[in-house]
């Protein structure tokens, strides 16, 4: 006998709703019997329950020959929909092969509904039993959907295939009448792995649809495919990172450039038949300007006013803008045209706003992640370093979570929220990040959708070239 949760159980939740119910019932009792098909449809049901719970959800109940899961309680996390699409699509296919195990004269198939939001949720422990009751409009969604499928199909609400959209081919179902709604629900169809074709869709202002390598990607407004790493640019064959010394001589330059050399068995005299620099920091730019002059007899442009670049600078003294930055949006321009803007995820954070004609227009600067994170701790004792990686959740459950928290999805949020304000005065951009921290809030971003770790030293290359060539 079960009992009533009290009030003080209850959670308010974001979570993801599943309804499944195996189709075709009566056929199946018409074919084979009703024992016969109970048993079947029995054995269904368990090999669904071992899926659902293998990706992370748990079986609210059973109605009849379907059943209903939840993704994303009592353990919260933001890939409840991503969660619930692949246990979907792992169960349409497993049902479908128990079916022709144990010889069904009918073939097995689901119909699935989801939906995603806020749902109330509560474990209802008794002597002998433990339920789950869960409760809210996603709930009363999801089974709706699931009664509007046909069979084989699986049809989710707007808000979850937004979260999960960046791995998932969608058709645009326009918006559906439910039964006890008001209002009509936009609706999505899961699709099959699709190669080589885009998927027609009757609402095109509702989906953007990309063709990459013969695969379609159907995404919802508001989601961008996190950024891939990419290749090296053209003409980089080695790469180093060092810690920026203010007071490191040209002698001491010259030497450790020509160690790192020769680790990766490079002579020094054959290798080296060019040097571009830029630098932030005008003590380096000037010893690694004396480093070549006096080290290196080959040529050596120095990124600085006065040095062609390509690209006018549009902003109201020139001179002040840094000679990175200017490489950054030379190399973003070169890879992805215009209007672009880069955001450098380093020791300053920075944005960088390049015109369709190939214009520097100008930008903003914030202070680094790293720089933030050392103020907190320098003035909050209580606080300690943290390692920069996602957190279970948004809402921290711990110090350390807390922090990586408020830095990641905090700079995630800034990104975006400065890209969404230089486009209502530029535009539509194509956003490019780069910087040593892009690797870690570039797939947080919603408008982020290039990364590119090496782009200053691809700019760089290219001023180096134009300037080379014309002299």
């Amino acid at each position: 006998m079960s009992q009533s949760p009290d009030s003080s159980e209850i959670q308010r939740c974001r979570a993801t709703v599943m309804f499944a119910d195996i189709v075709g019932f009566t056929a199946l009792s018409e074919a084979s019997g009703p024992e016969l098909a109970y048993a079947l449809v029995t054995g269904g049901l368990k090999l669904l329950d071992g899926i659902a719970r293998r990706y992370g959800g748990v079986v609210d109940k059973y109605l009849g020959d379907a059943l209903m899961a939840v993704f994303g309680w009592p353990v919260a996390t933001r890939e409840s929909a991503r969660a619930a699409i692949e246990a979907s699509l792992e169960m349409q296919r497993a049902l479908a092969e128990y079916g022709r195990d144990v010889g069904s004269p009918v073939p097995l198939a689901l119909q699935v509904g989801l939906n995603t939001g806020q749902i109330l949720a509560a474990d209802v422990r008794g002597a002998l039993v433990r339920e789950f009751a869960v409760m809210g409009d996603p709930v009363n969604v999801a089974a709706r959907l699931k009664d509007l499928a046909p069979r084989g199909a699986i049809y989710v609400g707007e808000e979850t295939a937004t979260e999960a959209g960046d791995r998932f081919a969608f058709r645009s179902l326009s918006d559906l009448k439910l039964k006890g709604k008001e209002t009509r629900i936009h609706t999505f169809e899961v699709l099959p792995e699709v190669a080589g074709r885009s998927v027609a869709s009757p609402a095109a202002d509702a989906l953007r649809i990309t063709v990459l390598h013969g695969d379609t990607d159907v995404v919802p407004p508001g989601r961008r495919r996190a950024p891939e790493v990419p290749p090296e640019p053209a003409g980089l064959s080695h790469h180093w990172r060092l810690s920026t010394v203010g007071d490191r001589t040209p002698d001491e330059h010259a030497l450790l450039f020509s160690e790192l050399l020769d680790l990766d068995d490079l002579d020094v005299s054959e290798v080296v038949t060019g040097i571009a620099v830029t630098s932030s920091v005008p003590r380096v730019t000037t010893a690694l300007r004396d480093m070549a002059t006096r080290w290196f007899d080959v040529p050596c442009v120095v990124l600085e006013p006065g040095v062609k670049s390509g690209m006018p600078i549009l902003y109201d003294n020139p001179k002040e803008v840094g000679s990175d930055r200017i490489a950054n949006a030379i190399g973003a321009y070169d890879l992805y045209g215009g209007p672009c803007i880069v955001v450098d995820l380093g020791t300053a954070t920075t944005f960088d706003a390049i015109s369709g004609e190939g214009e520097y227009l100008g930008g903003a600067i914030a202070p680094g992640v790293a720089i933030s994170m050392d103020a907190l701790f320098h003035h909050a004792a209580a606080l300690r370093r943290v390692e920069l990686v996602e957190p279970r959740s948004v809402i921290g459950k711990s110090t350390v979570e807390s922090i990586q928290s408020g830095t990641l999805y905090g700079y995630a949020a800034l990104v975006d929220g400065m890209c969404r304000r230089i486009m209502d005065e530029l535009g539509r951009c194509t956003v490019v990040a780069t910087g040593g921290l892009s690797e870690v809030i570039a797939p947080l971003s919603e408008y982020v959708e290039h990364r590119e770790p090496w782009l200053t030293l691809h700019g760089l290359r290219l001023v180096y070239e134009r300037n080379v060539r014309s002299g």
